[in-house]
This record gives C-alpha cells, structure tokens and sequence, in this order.
C-alpha cells in the first residue's frame, strides 16, 4: 500500500510541478480577472484590441516571466494569427509585433491607459481612445 502511495505522489511531482512553472499557454484574457481593477493581462489586451481594432474578447494572453505579456488572436475572416508583445510602465504601455521592434520611435504612438470608475480606458497621443468594461472581455 506504501508503495502505491509513494508512486501517486511521486507521478504527481513529475507530471505537475514541471506544469505549473512552465512558460505558460495562451488563455482567454477573462481567465486573469481579478475583479474590479484591471490587471496586465487586460490592459495588454485591451491595448492590442484598440490599435488594430479587434474586439477584445477574442485576445488570448500569457506571460513567461512577468513583464512581457504576449497576446494573440485569430483573425476570423481569414484565420490567420496574429501575435503581439505589451510591457507596461507605470501607465504607459509600449507594444511591437511578437519578433518585430518595440514602438517606441518618436514617431510612434504614445500609450497610455487609465483605470477609472470601474471602465479601462486606453489613449493614444495621436486621438485613439478606446473605453472597456469587464464584460468586453467575455
């Protein structure tokens, strides 16, 4: 009986420990809700969703380590997939395609983002502004 035991635990070390700190998958921005404020997730999300006009329920988002967040999305008239980086500092979110560059030539848009009154609220210094509720993300 000690021996089926000690096999369970230790199938459960091997198979899901390496699971958990693994680089992460892609998941549907709601799965990171944390109530009321908005998270890193969503605002990525959200930045994504504003610059390329896609609605911001179809973003999946992960994170390897922390500070770089990946989001992707399946463009449905064609199916192709599209893939973005976000790093947010203080409320300023910069952004570059997966591999490409970072936007941050001076030519580029300024991004910034406003979690207010419950909406989150993404700005550009060239006149984008998007506004979100929790519920887009569904």
């Amino acid at each position: 009986m000690k021996s089926k035991y000690f096999l369970c635990v230790l199938l459960s070390i091997v198979v899901f420990i390496p699971m958990a700190f693994a680089g992460g998958e892609y998941q549907p921005v709601r799965g990171y809700s944390n109530g009321n404020t908005y998270n890193e997730y969503e605002i990525s999300a959200a930045v994504i969703s504003a610059m390329m006009g896609r609605a911001v329920s179809i973003m999946n988002v992960k994170s390897d380590d922390g500070d770089i967040f990946y989001v992707k999305y399946s463009r449905s008239d064609d199916g192709s997939i599209w893939t973005y980086k976000c790093k947010i500092d203080g409320t300023r979110v910069i952004w570059g395609t997966r591999d490409g560059r970072w936007r941050t030539h001076p030519a580029d848009d300024i991004i910034s983002y406003k979690d207010k009154s419950g909406k989150l609220i993404i700005t550009t210094n060239t006149g984008i502004v998007k506004t979100f509720i929790k519920n887009d993300f569904y």
